[in-house]
């Protein structure tokens, strides 16, 4: 299960940047209560997710992989706390369910908080303390343990000293790496297709 949650987590930040490229016109999007500019949100939320992956790689005890196939074989819920690589902290959980049956056919759903503390991100051209808090509900169906469809909701805030805003977008994707985002991502309006 652990290779779920990394590619999972690679979506994610694929995702973060895709909204990058998505996103609207920052003179037609709605005002936010930010000093950072839209890349600079956009490349500490990606800063984030790479952190989260850290925290989860390197947990004890953490996700375990049955052998046979990509299923886990542990309690449903792994919670995180971690140093972030610059300074600060990040600490979180994720619980999932598994209806992936041997063949790789079934489905998998979760639900990811992160919860940074002075975490120190990079916003493109300094180090930030980020704060905050994010909730991902994540739900995919697999045949032979090949993509079939994916769901990824994020919502949350990212704050900082100076400054916050909100998050709340959907992406849908199929097997073949296509499909939307949907939703707001500080202060853009997200509506495209991937």
């Amino acid at each position: 299960m652990k290779h779920v949650v990394r590619r999972t987590l690679a979506l994610l930040s694929v995702g973060v940047l895709t909204l990058s490229a998505c996103s609207s016109d920052s003179s037609t999007a709605p005002p936010t209560t930010t000093t950072m500019t839209q890349q600079e949100a956009l490349a500490v939320a990606s800063g984030i997710l790479t952190e989260v992956s850290r925290a989860l790689s390197t947990t004890t005890g953490g996700l375990d992989v049955a052998p046979a196939r990509g299923s886990a074989s542990v309690m449903p819920t792994q919670s995180f706390n971690s140093p972030c690589a610059a300074g600060g902290k990040i600490s979180g959980s994720l619980t999932y369910t598994d209806n992936v049956n041997d063949a790789g056919t079934g489905s998998f759903t979760a639900s990811m908080t992160i919860a940074p503390q002075g975490c120190m991100i990079s916003n493109g051209t300094k180090l930030i303390a980020v704060g905050g808090q994010w909730t991902f509900d994540i739900s995919m169906n697999l045949n032979q343990a090949a993509l079939v469809n994916m769901t990824i909701r994020g919502r949350g805030t990212l704050t900082w000293d100076g400054g916050n805003c909100s998050i709340d977008y959907t992406m849908n994707l199929t097997g073949d790496g296509h499909g939307s985002v949907t939703g707001t991502f500080c202060g853009a309006t997200l509506n495209s297709t991937v």
